[in-house]
């Protein structure tokens, strides 16, 4: 159980003035835990591009500091949300490789999707020659509605 000065230190760490970009992905650890394509999509599509590495240091230090603070806010809730706080935890260590890592596994350093023909297509890199096509992503569209269900 978390003491007061745990408490108190975790309430300090969660009110450094937050950047905009935590302000938009502090709860992507929800989107990259269902789908890492997805999550990988909503960076991507903020910075037009992959986002430069301090976006990714802001990044860890902020999940790390919203995790640590929502363990000890599901207190209140019961066993069942500090039990899946602290699975969030592990997962968010994992992510970040004990936090040795800024960039989390689940970011797809190069996954590329581009329409041709009403087609979603997995690229390389992204380029509007068919000549640099790789696998159709039907497979992913068909397992992302199973997981919608």
């Amino acid at each position: 159980m978390l003491g007061i000065k745990s408490g108190e230190m975790l309430r300090k760490i969660h009110s450094i003035p937050a950047s905009k970009e935590q302000e938009e992905f502090n709860r992507i650890v929800w989107s990259a835990t269902v789908s890492p394509h997805f999550a990988t999509g909503q960076i991507n599509g903020y910075f037009d591009g992959r986002p430069p590495i301090e976006f990714f240091k802001l990044l860890a230090f902020y999940i790390s500091g919203n995790t640590l603070s929502s363990i000890y806010w599901a207190i209140q809730f019961g066993e069942k949300e500090i039990s899946t706080m602290k699975n969030q935890a592990k997962n968010v260590l994992s992510w970040f490789d004990n936090m040795n890592n800024p960039v989390p596994t689940w970011y797809l350093q190069e996954f590329y999707i581009q329409y041709i023909d009403n087609v979603p297509y997995k690229l390389k890199a992204v380029s509007n020659d068919r000549s640099q096509r790789q696998q159709s992503i039907r497979q992913f569209i068909v397992e992302w509605n199973i997981a919608r269900m």
